[in-house]
């Protein structure tokens, strides 16, 4: 008699596993719809944020000034002009002379 309990109890409790589980699908999701289209469909619902013609502006001018920084420049003075890294145009450099000695100039794009 116990054991007949116990297995009519453990149907039950599968039963309404079961049944709950197909309860709660079919509330949720449209007629017809399978699983993967209603995760699908919720991805969809959430809108992209805009980008005002203000932001794409600075967004384009930030780009350009990096692109600036990173650009090679030389150092031209008097009698040479020698490699001088990057950055800046119009900053005072120095570059060794034909001499041996250090001759000042300012920085010019490559």
């Amino acid at each position: 008699m116990k054991i007949a309990f116990r297995i009519a109890v453990a149907a039950a409790s599968v039963f309404l596993f079961v049944s709950s589980g197909d309860a709660g699908f079919s509330q949720t999701t449209k007629a017809g719809a399978s699983r993967t289209e209603v995760s699908t469909t919720k991805a969809k619902a959430t809108p992209k944020p805009k980008t005002s013609r203000k932001q794409k502006a600075a967004d384009e001018a930030k780009a350009k000034a990096l692109a600036e920084a990173r650009r090679p420049r030389i150092c031209e003075t008097r009698n040479t002009q020698c490699n001088y890294g990057a950055g800046a145009v119009g900053e005072p450099c120095s570059c060794w002379s034909k001499t041996g000695a250090p001759d000042a100039g300012l920085t010019a794009r490559r």
